[in-house]
């Protein structure tokens, strides 16, 4: 069982035990949801001040429901749609019912969808509320003083979110009530009158929740969007911006109130100093109403739509990607001063690790002031907070790791063979020779069928790794090299067992398929006795290699391209392979430049002879073969929130595997 279906299990188990919704079920994840009723909700028209009545037409001939069809409808937090985080699942079907619009959502697997699954499961989450798309509006308009009312004949289903407080108060997760519709309905616009909201607390909450999660709808919202329904005036449940007038006598916002106004600019990417205007000569509403529209335009990047014009899906930096971006290029610069400093870098080159968390949580919209440090790292820490902190500390781990890796010498990836491997199954691999030799077809003859010789070396990637922690100390002491240094030498680390195990088959001369030592006598690839590197021991190598004959007896007319010698005969052997000026034919070097030299200190030996090789090409003939899973060249960084420890974890992950292939293509002499 994996640690989503564990962590899954465990919340689904105590909320099978409360009072469990009648459509919810638990074997396949799903609910059915009552998404719409018809229920007509109050909306308010920004330019011309007015409340109005919007109802949406339930019929199979009135709903647009090809996204569901589609398998592109999601199921969000709150109308949410900010990051992929948000969605909690899908919506799978769609059905009219009773004069009710039905859909059945299936969770997600995510940490918030699982939450929000065992939320449901128990009873505790009942409201559900519908993102929509205006394609026609009919408009009723009353004589008795009420409001009039606006008939959704057309509509597309754009999303079902999970919400706290649904504009539809006869919506929500379908139980053992909802066998029939629900008569609320009944009077609501004959006693409803022009004025303000039933509730100011009511109003304040949807008008926070459209400006939090209904941005994207508003472009598809515009007044253009509507062909022939009601004017821009009286069909748009989204604000548009005003004109900044000031007017002495207006309610302004209150200090609390503009903290969080200034808040959802930050976030919004929208200009400081143009909202710092509307918060000061605007009323809240009118700010508000401003916002929404200015943050809109920045989703788009682009001019307002044209009528039947549509938006096309594009992936944005934000602001908060930039500050966390910011944030981590100068923890690195200060780590490493070579680390150029970018421009959105100096505003934080000063800043102690606590300092920088704060400015994280508090442009995330969390209030800090009175924090002290233990609870100032606690939040900052919490990845399933508010906070980006975790992410900043984990892209300066991640370079710092991967930096260590990169840098730290290797020498075996230059002659050996790279080979990538789909998973950590046995992978066989055949030797040279085990196709058979070609043979001549007469005309009109018949192509004899061959066999491949059983020679073959099998072997399978593993997983190697070590952990290590950010705690929340690290940050209270401004420990920088807690998430530099330590993840640097990790990734140094992982680059030398790498080598250990690349340069082992040499070492350790172990036993190939056959039974036989990789390099023996019977092999053909071992010299007699050892000698220092000399013009005679590399001839010698390369006789051997050219000898060498395939299973079926074929020549493979190998010849050697590196030497691979150990530190202590690094000189002798650039020495060899050094051009000189001869004055007669014994002085000859013939071996000038003749081989790549690969020295490593790994073959050095403590007593005894050191031995040298020679190698041939491994495009010609397979030698020592390495491999990665693929996708995951190198070492990768896993991480999660502390359960062990009161921080961050981190988990250096290395899939690798090193084989000897063919002898054919290696020659040992035992040296001196």
């Amino acid at each position: 069982m994996t640690d989503t279906q564990t962590r899954r299990e465990a919340r689904l188990t105590v909320a099978r035990a409360a009072l469990t919704p009648r459509s919810y079920d638990a074997e396949n994840h799903t609910v059915e949801l009552i998404a719409a009723t018809g229920f007509p909700v109050r909306r308010y028209d920004w330019e011309a001040g007015t409340y109005y009545l919007e109802q949406l037409d339930i019929s199979e001939a009135a709903i647009d429901g090809s996204r569901i069809d589609q398998g592109v409808c999601p199921m969000l937090n709150a109308h949410s749609s900010w990051a992929i985080g948000d969605q909690l699942g899908r919506i799978e079907s769609w059905r009219v019912e009773n004069g009710q619009l039905i859909t059945v959502a299936r969770f997600g697997v995510s940490d918030a969808a699982v939450a929000a699954e065992a939320e449901v499961a128990a009873g505790t989450w009942r409201g559900v509320s519908v993102g929509y798309r205006r394609d026609e509006m009919l408009k009723e308009v009353r004589q008795d003083g009420k409001l009039p009312t606006y008939k959704v004949t057309r509509w597309g289903l754009m999303e079902v979110s999970l919400v706290p407080i649904p504009a539809d108060p006869a919506s929500g997760v379908r139980s053992e009530d909802d066998l029939h519709p629900c008569s609320i309905i009944e009077n609501r616009d004959s006693t409803d009158t022009i004025g303000a909201p039933d509730s100011p607390e009511e109003d304040e909450t949807m008008i926070r929740s459209r400006m939090l999660g209904g941005v994207a709808a508003l472009a598809q919202n515009a007044p253009n969007d509507n062909p022939g329904g009601a004017p821009a005036s009286e069909v748009r449940s989204e604000p548009a911006t005003p004109a900044v007038q000031s007017d002495p006598n207006v309610v302004r916002m209150d200090v609390s109130a503009t903290l969080d106004f200034m808040d959802d600019v930050r976030t919004f990417g929208v200009d400081e100093t143009q909202a710092r205007t509307w918060a000061t000569t605007l009323t809240p509403d009118g700010a508000r109403a401003a916002l929404i529209r200015a943050a809109a335009e920045v989703q788009r990047g682009q001019a307002p739509l044209q009528p039947g014009q549509r938006q096309n899906a594009s992936i944005t930096h934000d602001d908060r990607d930039k500050q966390r971006e910011a944030m981590s290029n100068a923890i690195q610069h200060r780590f490493n001063p070579s680390v150029e400093l970018t421009d959105g870098g100096r505003q934080f080159r000063s800043m102690s690790l606590m300092e920088m968390a704060r400015e994280n949580l508090e442009r995330n919209g969390t209030r800090t002031r009175g924090l002290g440090k233990r609870e100032l790292a606690d939040l900052a820490l919490r990845q399933h907070s508010t906070s980006d902190f975790p992410n900043v500390l984990s892209n300066v781990t991640r370079a710092t790791l991967r930096s260590g890796y990169a840098e730290a010498p290797q020498t075996f990836k230059g002659w050996q063979r790279r080979a990538t491997v789909s998973d950590f199954r046995q992978v066989s691999r055949l030797q040279m020779g085990s196709a058979p030799s070609f043979l001549l077809v007469p005309e009109g003859g018949e192509f004899k069928m061959g066999t491949i010789g059983d020679g073959k070396e099998v072997y399978a990637l593993a997983t190697y790794g070590r952990k290590f922690a950010i705690t929340r100390q690290t940050l209270i002491n401004d420990d920088v090299d807690a998430f530099t240094r330590i993840p640097g030498l990790m990734g140094a680390a992982a680059a030398r067992f790498e080598s250990d195990a690349a340069y082992a088959p040499l070492i350790a001369n172990p036993n190939m398929s056959d039974g036989v030592a990789l390099f023996h006598a019977s092999h053909g690839n071992l010299a007699a006795s050892g000698g220092a590197i000399a013009e005679a021991g590399v001839q010698a190598a390369e006789i051997a290699m050219g000898k060498q004959v395939g299973l079926g007896g074929e020549i493979l007319n190998l010849a050697p391209k590196f030497m691979i010698v150990a530190r202590k005969d690094a000189l002798p052997a650039r020495k060899l392979m050094t051009a000189v000026q001869a004055t007669q034919t014994s002085g000859v070097n013939v071996y000038s430049n003749a081989f790549e030299i690969i020295v490593e200190s790994r073959l050095n030996r403590t007593s005894g002879a050191t031995p040298w090789f020679m190698a041939a090409d491994p495009n010609q003939v397979d030698t020592i073969e390495y491999a990665y899973l693929d996708g995951d060249d190198g070492v990768f960084l896993d991480e999660r929130e502390g359960f062990d420890v009161d921080g961050i974890e981190y988990k250096a992950r290395l899939d690798f595997a090193v084989k000897a292939i063919d002898w054919r293509g290696l020659y040992q002499d035992p040296g001196t």
